[in-house]
């Protein structure tokens, strides 16, 4: 993307995916992103209307705080926002073996893979609160429970 005409002919998603790009390599705390000024850079960098960029960068900015709302400490956010930065890295390369190897690894840091079994049942006594809610979703995707 040299080019600005290579730019202004991005889908929605591939802006969004360039603003988690920028936000990923511009902030150490994920807590300090300031959306205005992210806003901002964005609709400079992209040619975009404010409009557009706030939005854009609004959605960025969820999908990444979405993606981390199951924070353990702060190495495992860190490997996360690593893997991130790669896969949209790797999917803007159109490498889709790459891509689907770190959604797998970045899933797996995160939890959403259930334990390899290796022959013993699951102890729920000794489940956190977060593998508890996994395994109920996961055997129960449809039911509410209140």
């Amino acid at each position: 993307m040299n080019s600005k005409k290579d730019i202004t002919e991005l889908e929605p998603w591939q802006y969004i995916d360039q603003i988690k790009i920028l936000i990923l390599n511009s902030y150490e705390d994920i807590d300090s992103i300031d959306l205005i000024n992210i806003a901002g850079i964005a609709a400079g960098k992209f040619d975009l209307d404010p409009s557009s960029a706030y939005q854009y960068s609004k959605t960025a900015i969820k999908q990444i705080t979405d993606l981390l709302s199951l924070r353990r400490s702060s190495a495992i956010v860190k490997a996360v926002c690593e893997r991130e930065l790669l896969f949209l890295y790797a999917k803007n390369d159109h490498n889709i073996r790459l891509a689907s190897d770190l959604l797998k690894d970045r899933d797996r840091l995160l939890g959403l893979y259930a334990p390899v079994s290796n022959g013993n049942d699951v102890n729920l006594a000794e489940c956190s609160n977060d593998e508890l809610l996994y395994y109920q979703d996961s055997l129960f995707p449809d039911e509410e429970f209140k």
